[in-house]
């Protein structure tokens, strides 16, 4: 053992894909993992964290390099475009991440709960077997 703390982040489900907790890696099932730079972590964090929001790219530069950065605002456009690459995502009919033109960026992917927990929820409904 490293001496860190290594407990496990919970992972998070939208549409087919898995995402680490941290946004390290996402995979589809059966397939391999796709990983991300810690750029792409940051963004992803920033869009999931705010669903259905509208998140400028001057909150996402924010969110990468911290408040007043010198960053261009096309290398948001990059980043988005590089994550909709790995997400298998179109921007012309995105299920992930949507554009808002000359505004910014939606994380628009609903959760998806996991097999164990709507069985969970099935069997403390008394609809489980007993």
């Amino acid at each position: 053992m490293s001496g860190r703390d290594t407990q496990p982040t919970a992972r998070l489900c939208f549409a087919e894909m898995v995402f680490d907790g941290d946004f390290v890696w996402a995979a589809r099932p059966r397939e391999r993992r796709v990983r991300f730079t810690r750029s792409e972590r940051a963004v992803l964090a920033a869009l999931v964290r705010n669903p259905s929001r509208i998140l400028t790219r001057n909150q996402l530069l924010d969110a990468i390099s911290g408040i007043g950065s010198d960053s261009s605002e096309r290398s948001i456009d990059f980043l988005i475009n590089r994550l909709r690459g790995k997400l298998g995502d179109d921007a012309r009919r995105p299920r992930f991440i949507a554009t808002q033109y000359g505004e910014g960026y939606v994380w628009i992917a609903e959760p998806r709960r996991k097999k164990t927990e709507k069985r969970e929820e099935s069997n403390s409904n008394g609809n489980g077997a007993a």
